[in-house]
């Protein structure tokens, strides 16, 4: 039997206010635990179980959606109540105070100035926690807890190959001896050039193993514009990428855009990747995640809603493994210009291999993570395992585990 509870206002609200509050209320109902347990809350509607919710600090609630302004000290946050909470985490409000230039040149200064991780909360899927307390005393202690935690593995493509020329062998030898400042495994690096001349099997061609067979959503991720020199570029016709494509259709990968690293404020840049790609796979495009995670809360989820995007997979943290959103759980982007919902679901990264990279590098310990502690979207470049194993990581076994193909699937 489904309970049906209305959140009461003390007075009519202001428009941006009563967005605001309607879209946070549309995430709880839509938010897995709240219909396992056969709850649905609305606004200022006649029913026989009310919330009282007002701005009167003698009453239950105290605080309500305000100005932009309150709201730039994230310190305020403490003070808020469990609806203004949520918003601030799933409609990343923050980030709209933040300088994303600093994203774009220090990406580990900026996410460390985020609520989460300044707490120390990133590994804590919080708004799931505060839905799941509200919803428990809605309901009374009368818990149904059969929740099935959702798993979108997911690959982005920036390289296709890892030696283009003769002499790329040179230059990736002194960018070991640069970077790693060791001879250890400098063997291997050649082994692998001479294998590519005799057998053509660069390291980066890993889709033979990399694309699971597990029946699982997923989703690959092709970067098809050159804008920028962290972008690269490999052609239509390339055997590799061309093969990628190929065994993502025969597994039922969905095909993805990698918008370019300058595209995330440029809705025609994105276009016209999106146009090219569909050109390519002969297939309409409507899942991206942006390269390097470049994603303006303020401008980028128009962008993707204009060109016709109706899933992203941006909204994960770089230098962090956890819940940059508060939730692994999918949910819709937030247009801050037009105080709406857009129709583009976000599906929150979780998990990325280089940002695991930078986390492990700063503590100091490679210790392989426990996958099964996470749950939402988990990312593996094709290129990255080939990186981790000239530093002696074997992450392609670890990877194996979680996402190859188990004994039930042969």
């Amino acid at each position: 039997m489904v309970s049906y509870f209305s959140i009461h206002t003390d007075r009519p609200l202001p428009a941006m206010a009563e967005a605001r509050l309607l879209y946070t209320i549309d995430f709880i109902n839509n938010h897995p635990f709240t219909k396992l347990q056969e709850c649905v809350l609305n606004l200022n509607q006649e029913t026989d179980r009310i919330i009282s919710y007002t701005k009167e600090k003698n009453k239950r609630k105290h605080f309500i959606f305000r100005a932009d302004q309150i709201f730039q000290d994230v310190n305020k946050l403490e003070e808020s109540d469990v609806l203004e909470s949520i918003f601030f985490h799933v409609s990343r409000f923050e980030e709209r105070f933040m300088d994303f230039q600093l994203f774009l040149n220090d990406r580990k200064s900026y996410e460390d100035q985020l609520y989460l991780v300044r707490n120390g909360l990133e590994k804590t899927p919080i708004v799931d926690h505060l839905v799941q307390d509200l919803i428990t005393s809605l309901c009374q202690g009368k818990i149904n807890t059969r929740l099935q935690a959702p798993v979108h593995l997911t690959h982005d493509v920036d390289f296709v190959e890892k030696f283009t020329s003769p002499w790329s062998i040179l230059r990736k030898t002194v960018g070991h001896l640069y970077h790693r400042r060791t001879l250890k495994n400098l063997d291997l690096l050649w082994n692998q050039f001479f294998d590519k001349k005799k057998n053509r099997q660069d390291p980066f061609d890993t889709f033979e193993w990399l694309l699971s067979e597990r029946s699982m959503e997923k989703t690959i991720y092709f970067l098809r514009g050159k804008n920028h020199s962290l972008d690269n570029f490999y052609e239509s016709n390339h055997a590799t990428f061309r093969k990628a494509l190929r065994t993502a259709e025969e597994r039922q990968y969905n095909i993805g855009i990698h918008p370019s690293y300058l595209s995330y404020n440029k809705g025609a840049m994105m276009s016209e990747e999106k146009q090219k790609l569909e050109r390519e796979c002969g297939q309409e495009i409507t899942r991206s995640r942006q390269h390097f995670l470049n994603f303006k809360v303020d401008e980028t989820p128009q962008n993707l809603e204009k060109i016709g995007i109706k899933e992203d997979s941006s909204l994960g943290y770089t230098r962090y493994v956890g819940f940059r959103c508060g939730t692994g759980f999918s949910y819709k982007l937030y247009d801050f210009q037009k105080e709406r919902p857009t129709n583009v679901i976000e599906k929150p990264l979780v998990f990325m291999d280089t940002s695991w990279f930078h986390e492990s590098k700063r503590q100091g310990s490679w210790k392989l993570p426990d996958l099964s502690n996470l749950y939402g979207t988990f990312n593996f470049h094709n290129s990255t395992f080939d990186d981790l194993e000239m530093r002696g990581i074997e992450m392609k076994q670890h990877y194996l585990r979680f996402f190859g193909v188990s004994e039930s699937d042969e």
